[in-house]
């Protein structure tokens, strides 16, 4: 009898257990099919000048030269401006929400000093169902 109770308990463990790691799967399906980040690197361009403040008040103008997209092989391939303090140790990022891709670029390490630049950021960005984005470049 007490071998039958163990076993009773171990099934329902079982069953339990599987039933968990089966609601998993189709959240893991669709993280799969989300575009995430390969790589990126960034250049400098320029120091701050006194027409910087279009940076913040005429963004989309003031990156167009800087900013592209190009869709090639299940990647998106960005690249953009973005102003960065030239002391700080920084990363670039992207964030997804439904179907527009954010470039931003992340501070790993501030430093008290200020020294603005511009660099200019390239994106990899896999896009595995060949999806078309809307992009943005976060200021």
């Amino acid at each position: 009898m007490i071998h039958r109770t163990t076993f009773n308990i171990t099934l329902a463990t079982l069953l339990l257990l599987t039933s968990c790691l089966n609601k998993n799967k189709p959240s893991e399906q669709k993280n799969r099919n989300t575009p995430t980040l390969i790589s990126w690197s960034n250049e400098f361009v320029m120091k701050h000048s006194e027409n910087d403040y279009l940076y913040y008040d005429d963004h989309k103008n003031f990156i167009n030269d800087y900013f592209s997209v190009n869709y090639h092989e299940k990647q998106i391939i960005a690249t953009t401006l973005i102003e960065v303090n030239c002391i700080d140790s920084i990363i670039g990022k992207i964030d997804v929400s439904n179907d527009t891709i954010y470039l931003i670029r992340d501070i790993l390490m501030t430093d008290d000093r200020v020294c603005s630049e511009f660099h200019k950021f390239t994106f990899t960005i896999s896009n595995p169902n060949d999806n078309k984005y809307k992009i943005i470049s976060v200021k």
